[in-house]
């Protein structure tokens, strides 16, 4: 290295040392973004729960949260906080 400033050459060394994730990430343009989020939204889970009995219902409450589950049926839409539910199609329960 030809500078005699540490801070520079320390830099140099981190770059040095994670070339070869630099090149990927330039070459694929992916990032942990996704993962990142999803362990923010967990955390938020835990917090807001204060604790859970066991492993098994903490698994539950997030798969509740992050699993995007419908949980109304199609008939029934979120209007201004609002649940509305909208006419069904003419013989859409006949037998």
């Amino acid at each position: 290295m030809r500078s005699r400033l540490e801070p520079i050459k320390e830099v140099a060394r981190m770059i040095d040392r994670r070339l070869d994730n630099i090149i990927t990430h330039c070459r694929h343009q992916l990032t942990n973004a996704v993962a990142e989020g999803l362990n923010s939204k967990i955390m938020a889970i835990k917090r807001r729960a204060g604790g859970y009995r066991n492993v098994a219902n903490f698994k539950e409450v997030i798969y509740f949260y992050c699993g995007g589950l419908r949980l109304y049926p199609s008939s029934v839409r979120l209007t201004h906080g609002l649940l509305v539910r909208t006419p069904c199609p003419a013989g859409a329960y006949a037998q």
